[in-house]
């Protein structure tokens, strides 16, 4: 599997910032917010160079440090890479799946304790300087901290941003399995174009193990497939093949590649019991999560 850097995928136009002080960081993002709100789209991405320790804390820790400029932080060494989240209607999107998921949770009748969402928690590998945040991500009870635990990799992260940044969104998609070595199951993509009102929705996650390496075509459309179970175990590195199992289209008249399935036991990290079945946002629901944006 090729690496998956923080330069990977990042449209042309992003900013670069060679770090001296903290000012210059806020100046750039406040730049690539205003320029997103006016052009509705464009480049959303600050990368900063140089990046000292103190810088690095800071913009991991404190979420008002860019006076008031939504964001989402990543670093890799001395590399940051900020995402400017361009709008509320992004995070009320990503927040919508979330409300749906738990809606589907309590109607299943799962227990509030195995229900984690950690927001955009940071997470970190065990070996090497870096981490990464989610817009939203999922903990089961088994991934949840504890007095002396920390927590775990999440089994489902969201991502989200603007249509410009769909490579990059695909590179996270591929980092969070890399990093984790495959703990985390499945990466939902919600790529939002507010110029012609559509999103596109990608559900993410690894082939099985044993699966040919490349992928053939035919094994692809094989895998491409929304009842798909993910992996449930770990894979190395160099033997995952990250691909994107189902792709929606949202507009506000129609929704392409209906119903949304996320599987119950890559989830929930347990069998399913009982009445509980796999995670599936149908036509109605799909429309609802999307309706601040379409």
């Amino acid at each position: 599997m090729e690496e998956h850097g923080i330069m990977s995928g990042l449209p042309n136009d992003y900013a670069l910032v060679h770090f001296h002080r903290f000012q210059q960081i806020k100046t750039a993002t406040k730049q690539v917010f205003d320029a997103l709100a006016e052009n509705g789209g464009g480049n959303q991405f600050v990368v900063v160079l140089g990046l000292p320790e103190t810088a690095r804390r800071r913009l991991d820790t404190e979420k008002n440090c860019l006076d008031g400029i939504s964001f989402r932080f990543m670093w890799e060494n001395y590399t940051g890479l900020i995402k400017v989240i361009p709008s509320a209607e992004h995070d009320f999107t990503t927040g919508a799946i979330r409300t749906h998921l738990e809606r589907m949770f309590t109607g299943m009748g799962i227990a509030r304790d195995e229900v984690g969402f950690a927001m955009s928690t940071t997470h970190k590998p065990a070996v090497g300087n870096r981490g990464k945040q989610a817009d939203e991500c999922f903990w089961p009870l088994s991934r949840q901290p504890r007095p002396g635990r920390a927590h775990g990799w999440p089994t489902l992260v969201i991502e989200t941003g603007v249509s410009e940044s769909l490579r990059r969104l695909r590179e996270d998609a591929c980092w969070w399995f890399h990093n984790s070595l495959g703990d985390v199951r499945i990466v939902l993509i919600v790529c939002i174009n507010r110029r012609t009102r559509k999103i596109l929705v990608e559900k993410w996650q690894l082939a099985p193990a044993g699966t040919p390496n490349p992928m053939t075509r035919n094994m692809r459309i094989q895998l491409s497939n929304p009842n798909q179970q993910p992996p449930l175990g770990q894979q190395p590195v160099a033997s995952q093949q990250p691909y994107a199992a189902q792709e929606i289209e949202i507009n506000s008249a129609t929704v392409q590649g209906a119903p949304l399935i996320l599987n119950f036991e890559a989830v929930l990290d347990r069998p399913r019991q009982g009445n509980e079945s796999d995670l599936v946002f149908n036509t109605s629901d799909l429309l609802y999560c999307a309706r601040m944006m379409i």
